[in-house]
C-alpha cells in the first residue's frame, strides 16, 4: 500500500510537471489553424483566458460583414476614395478622399462606408473647415477608411483568416470565427479589417480560446 501510494504520488507530480511545461511552450494546431507562442493563461475546463478586465490587442483579419456602429461620438476619420456628402445643407462631391474630426453618429461601412450625424471640422481637397456641430451625411465608395475612437457592444468576424496580439502573444486563425465584447479603438477598412484598441472579452470558440 505504501508504494502504491508512492507510485501514484510521482505520477501526480509527472503529469504536474508535463503540464506546465507545455503550457508554457505552447504550439498548437487545431481545425482553425495554428495557434503559437506563449500563452501564459488557462481557464479551468482547459480553454485559455486571462484575468483582465481591459484587454489591449492588435487584430488583423481578411474579411468583414456589414457593420452599424449607432450613437458614435467624436470621431476621427480618414477616407480615401470617392465621396457624396452634404453638410449643413450644401453637396459636396469629391474623389480625392476626405478626413473628418468631431463626428458624432451613426456609421455603416460594407462595400461602401455611411456617415450620418454632426460634425465639426472636414478636410476637403486641402482645405480644413471648422462648422461646429453641422448636421453631416455621406456615402464613400473607399479604397481604404481609418476611423479612431469607433465603440462597439459587440463583434462577430466571421469565417476569417488572420491574427491577434495580445500582451505579447501572437495568435494566427485560420477560417473561424472571432468575438469581441465591448470593442472600442482605431479600426482600419480596405482589403480586411485591422482593430488596435480594447476590449472586455475576446474569443475564438472553435480552438477554445478566451482572453479576458
Amino acid at each position: 500500500m505504501v508504494l502504491d501510494a508512492k507510485l501514484v504520488i510521482a505520477a501526480v507530480i509527472t503529469i504536474g510537471l508535463a503540464g506546465a511545461f507545455l503550457f508554457s511552450n505552447p504550439t498548437v494546431d487545431s481545425i482553425t489553424g495554428k495557434i503559437s507562442g506563449r500563452i501564459p493563461f488557462l481557464q479551468s475546463g482547459g480553454a485559455p483566458t486571462q484575468e483582465l478586465n481591459d484587454v489591449s490587442f492588435v487584430l488583423n483579419a481578411d474579411s468583414y460583414g456589414n457593420m452599424a456602429f449607432e450613437g458614435q461620438k467624436q470621431l476621427q476619420a480618414e477616407i480615401k476614395g470617392a465621396t457624396h456628402g452634404n453638410i449643413g445643407g450644401g453637396p459636396f462631391d469629391t474623389d480625392e478622399g476626405i478626413s473628418l474630426s468631431g463626428f458624432s453618429g451613426r456609421v455603416l461601412i460594407g462595400d461602401d462606408l455611411t456617415l450620418n450625424g454632426t460634425v465639426d471640422k472636414l478636410m476637403l481637397s486641402g482645405a480644413s473647415i471648422t462648422f461646429g456641430g453641422k448636421a453631416y451625411g455621406s456615402v464613400s465608395s473607399f479604397s481604404f477608411a481609418s476611423i479612431e475612437n469607433l465603440t462597439l457592444p459587440q463583434l462577430t468576424l466571421e469565417n476569417v483568416t488572420g491574427s491577434l496580439k495580445q500582451n505579447g502573444t501572437e495568435i494566427s486563425f485560420s477560417k473561424t470565427n472571432v468575438l469581441i465584447e465591448g470593442v472600442s479603438g482605431r479600426f482600419t477598412f480596405g482589403g480586411g479589417i485591422g482593430i488596435d484598441g480594447h476590449a472586455s472579452r475576446i474569443s475564438i470558440p472553435r480552438a477554445g480560446i478566451i482572453i479576458g
